[in-house]
Order: C-alpha cells, then structure tokens, then sequence
C-alpha cells in the first residue's frame, strides 16, 4: 500500500552530481564517475511491474491552493479565503535512444497503459526530485524520421492521493464528534451574524425579531413532557433573551450566543428528563420528547418572521435573524436526531432526510459556516450509521412463514437469523424474530 505523504520525497542526494552517481575517491576534491559507479536513472515503474527507464530532459510541477473569493460590488472590495491544497502535478520531458529504443519505447507504453490508484499507484523516480507515488494522466510519444534511433516521450501524472485505509484511519482522527461539530456550528454562526450585521443593524427588527423567536421557543418547550422544574429551567433559559432585550443590550452577537444557549438547554432538558430517576415510572409519557421536539425544530426550515422590513437596514437584520434561527433550529436537531429511537433503516433514512432539509436552509455561503455545518453533518450521519448497524430489531410473525421469505421480507441474511434466534423448523417460523 502507498505509504502516503504530502510532503515531497526525499532527492538521492542534496548534491545534483552526486544525485546522478558522481563520487570522489579519498585524495579527490572533485566528483567524478567512474566505470565503477551506477547512475542514476530516471524511469516509471507501473504498478507490479518492472521501472522503465528513459533520459530525462525536463521536469515541471505544479500545485497551488483553492481559494474562494468573495466579490462584494457595492464598496467594490473583495475577501480571498484559501480552502485547501490543489493536487501535485508533474510534467516530465525525455527521450528513449539507443539501437533497442524500439523494445524500451514499446515496454514503457505498456506500462503507462496500466491503470494506477491511490493504493496501488505508479513510482516516478527523478534523480534530482526522488521516487513519487503518481497516477498517469496523460503521455505522448513523439518519432521523427530525421532522428532514427531515438523518440521524444512526455508524460503528465497526478501524485496520488492518500490511499482508502489511510483515509479511514484520518477520518477517524479528524471527524468531530456531534457535540464539537456542533459546538463549531454556533460559534461559526454567530461569528458570522455579527460581521455581516456589524454597522447594517435595525435595533427595532432587531428587538422584535428576538422576541418573536422567544416565543418559538416557549412553544417547543411546550411540546415537552417532564417535571415543573425542567420545564422551567428550559423556560428560563428562552426568558434570558427577553431579559438582554430589556436591558437595552443591542449587540448582535451577545443576543446569538444567548439563542443558542437557550437552544441549547432545550437540547440538555431533554436529556435530562429522560435520565431523572423521578421520571422513570412516567417513561411512556415522556418517551416521545425528542422526536416531538425534533419535528417541531425540523419545520424551521421555511421560518419567516412577519416583519415588515423597508429600508436595506432592515432587510439585512431580518434576513439574517431568520437563518440564524434556522441554524439554531440545526443545532438543536443534530443534537436530538441520534437519541430518537426508530424501528427501521427506512425510517431513519426518512428523519436524515429532514435533517438535510433543514441544513439547507441555512446560508453556507461563508467558508467557515459551510465548513461547520458539513462537519455537523457527517458527524451525525456516522452516528446514525453506527446506532443502526447496532440496533437490534425485533418482529412478531402471527402466521407461519418460511425462511426464504422472511430473508427477502426483512432484508436480513440467513445466517444472521439462525444466530440470533432458535430456529428448529426452516419452512415454519413464527412469533418473535429478532433481526438486525
């Protein structure tokens, strides 16, 4: 397997001379090549085959980096914002000469044809550059009639890319968890309502604007079945926005934080509730807490505040409360989604699927906001995966049904049937059947 780095490969030697073979005796102050001494050749190896090699004349590459730029006509400025490295290109110019240039040009076509990947790549060795990991993209092989004996080649690879296990290996290591990803969303979010809403405010849009989402959020409490005393530490918590407001606190971001706060104690509350030893004997009447919250928060994706808003002032401060709400709506949901208990793959396809709907209510179109909500995203999604893979499902048959069909009708293997349940008779199965 390619032993992946991005960093360029170590030359055989910092010295050009000696990269290509020179040495110096032990009374000699120059390099020299001696019959003695093997050069250094450039080649292409394809994969599981013998390297290939040829004279080298030229070497070209070239990367560079993604940036988006952000164009703003009104002050006529813009913003660059540099997102990730652009893939290594290599461009490489030779020839094959000799009296057998025949037999070397015909092997190294046949080794350009092999297909390479990024976990079974070809090898470029350049004495100057060192031995690269690439994939071919393109080559030419130019002959001339005036030049027998030799023909020109030149040759285009990508280096490859990190390999299927290592990425899984990084995935592991770089993937957030739902509450740091999360966490990455407000603080993404709220950054970003304060800089676009920075000198554009409408304090009164503002105000009521704020108002009108502390009332969303009593009623999503509403929706909440639990003791006076959760209940009221979720209510206090939607309260706290009202209270800045009369405080005469103005400040964009210090009214976000609070939004996602008091989203965010809605988030805690239920769980709370769920785990309080005082609620155990009333499970079934709070055991639908998170999917009724969590329906009521994946509605938001088409909230609009009745406002009226005029001038350029109050359409931006509107605009951008709404998807503020919406992206608290987002956190909220991503955080609810894995503890609803579903009964089906299906099923929770279908709730993944509101989720993305909301998601893309949200304005991304701020790099680090785009960056946080797809982090949010794949962080709940390996979390849902992981919980269905380990869910185990369970079906009562009140007929008679035989094995073939009951594999085709719950999706599930066999063997996976005959090791999760006593089965005596393949042709009639009935009562409780457990499954994953």
């Amino acid at each position: 397997m390619n032993n992946w780095d991005a960093d360029l490969p170590a030359p055989a030697s910092e010295n050009w001379r000696m990269a290509y073979g020179a040495t110096r005796g032990e009374n000699e102050k120059r390099l020299a090549y001696r019959a003695s001494d093997t050069p250094a050749q450039t080649s292409y190896q394809a994969p599981k085959k013998a390297p290939v090699p040829f004279i080298y004349e030229s070497m070209k590459l070239s990367a560079g980096l993604s940036v988006d730029t952000e164009e703003y006509p009104f002050f006529g400025l813009w913003s660059s914002t540099p997102l990730n490295e652009k893939p290594h290109g290599i461009t490489v110019s030779g020839f094959l000469r000799g009296d057998n240039y025949i037999k070397n040009r015909n092997a190294l076509v046949e080794a350009l044809r092999v297909p390479a990947t990024d976990d079974d790549p070809g090898y470029l060795s350049l004495p100057l550059w060192g031995r690269f990991p690439v994939i071919v993209v393109d080559w030419d092989i130019e002959e001339s009639a005036k030049e027998a004996g030799q023909c020109k080649i030149q040759l285009t690879f990508t280096r490859a890319g990190c390999p299927v296990e290592k990425r899984w290996e990084l995935t592991g290591e770089l993937t957030k968890t739902i509450p740091e990803a999360a966490e990455a969303v407000k603080t993404a979010v709220t950054d970003t309502y304060e800089k676009r809403l920075r000198g554009n405010t409408a304090d009164q849009v503002l105000v009521n604007s704020f108002n009108l989402i502390r009332q969303r959020l009593f009623t999503t409490v509403g929706r909440i079945q639990g003791s006076f005393r959760k209940l009221n530490e979720m209510t206090n918590a939607a309260s706290r926005l009202s209270n800045l407001l009369a405080q005469g606190i103005r400040s964009p971001k210090t009214l976000a934080e609070a939004l996602f706060a008091s989203a965010g104690k809605i988030v805690t509350g239920i769980s709370e509730i769920k785990n309080a030893s005082d609620e155990t004997a009333a499970f079934f009447r709070i055991k639908n807490n998170e999917k009724n919250a969590l329906f009521y928060f994946f509605t938001e994706y088409k909230y609009s505040l009745p406002i009226e808003a005029v001038t350029v002032k109050q359409v931006m401060t509107k605009r951008e409360t709404e998807n503020l709400y919406r992206a608290a709506a987002l956190y909220s949901a991503a955080q609810i989604l894995p503890d609803v208990i579903t009964q089906s793959y299906d099923k929770t396809a279908n709730l993944f699927a509101l989720y993305e709907r909301l998601e893309q209510s949200v304005d991304g179109s701020d790099p680090a906001v785009y960056e946080a909500v797809n982090d949010l995203r794949i962080a709940v999604s390996k979390e849902l995966a992981a919980r269905q893979l380990s869910q185990e499902l369970s079906i009562t048959l009140n007929s008679a049904m035989p094995m073939l069909a009951l594999t085709h009708y719950l999706g599930a293997a066999e063997t996976v049937l005959r090791a999760l349940n006593t089965i005596e008779d393949s042709f009639v199965l009935k009562g409780a059947v457990r499954y994953v």
